[in-house]
């Protein structure tokens, strides 16, 4: 059933979001990430998904204060959709709090043969992206990034490759079409980057080539299309040298997949 304003208010057991908690429990989550504490970082992006859940809801009753009819479905379609996907996670990641264990490089002759991947193995930070976080969907791509990052403790801890693949395709589907527009777009075409990549290094380490070509034919595409926008021609020569190089990267990871 569609949700309202009453009955989110009813199911809501989200701590109510104070300015900067995402941000905050998020980033601490990074540091401890970085320490190799994934169980730590595990529960930091717990408790930032959670605030962010309640940042959806809260832009959601503020929306259907002002919408009409029609233009309040379809936004209850759309903030439900997100909401079900962060539980999703919220679910996974609680499951496996505990877990979490780092693991040496496994198979290093067949990972070393992927190019320039172990930079999209770094968990991303939210403080310097918060100024292009704060539009009307930021909550959901603050919520991607954490996603994401949570696939990272997976892919660290070398156990459950698909499910380090569900979280990464629930940050992707995360990310609304309107994140991709304005100056400040590269945030979420990063992400998607990293994302996609992700993917083809999870098919190509489980031996599945032909769905690792997929993805990383679908990196060389995304790169591609962003270098030929003409906004971020204009974004300046470090970013633009930094999206060629992962450009002939994922160029040679596709070559590797054949």
């Amino acid at each position: 059933s569609l949700l309202t304003t009453s009955t989110i208010k009813e199911k809501m057991t989200y701590p109510e979001p104070t300015r900067y908690a995402h941000q905050s429990t998020h980033d601490l989550g990074v540091y401890f990430h970085s320490k190799d504490d994934l169980n730590i970082a595990a529960n930091c992006y717990e408790k930032s998904l959670a605030h962010q859940v309640s940042s959806i809801v809260n832009s959601l009753q503020r929306d259907l204060l002002t919408s009409n009819h029609f233009e309040s479905l379809t936004t209850v379609h759309q903030y439900q959709s997100s909401i079900r996907l962060i539980e999703d996670v919220l679910h996974t990641v609680r499951q496996n709090i505990g877990r979490f264990v780092p693991c040496p490089k496994r198979q290093l002759g067949k990972e070393s043969s992927l190019i320039a991947m172990k930079g999209f193995f770094e968990p991303i930070e939210l403080k310097p992206k918060m100024a292009a976080l704060k539009r009307e969907h930021g909550a959901e791509t603050i919520a991607a990034i954490t996603t994401f990052n949570i696939s990272l403790l997976f892919i660290s801890s070398h156990q459950c490759d698909d499910t380090a693949a569900e979280l990464l395709k629930i940050s992707l589907a995360l990310i609304h079409p309107t994140e991709f527009m304005g100056e400040n777009s590269s945030v979420a075409s990063d992400l998607v980057m990293m994302a996609m990549a992700n993917l083809g290094y999870l098919s190509y380490m489980s031996e599945k080539y032909e769905e690792a070509l997929f993805y990383f034919e679908k990196v060389v595409k995304h790169i591609r299309d962003t270098l030929e926008d003409k906004q971020f021609q204009e974004s300046g020569s470090d970013l633009i040298l930094s999206k060629i190089t992962h450009f002939v990267s994922a160029l040679l990871n596709l070559a590797r997949g054949f």
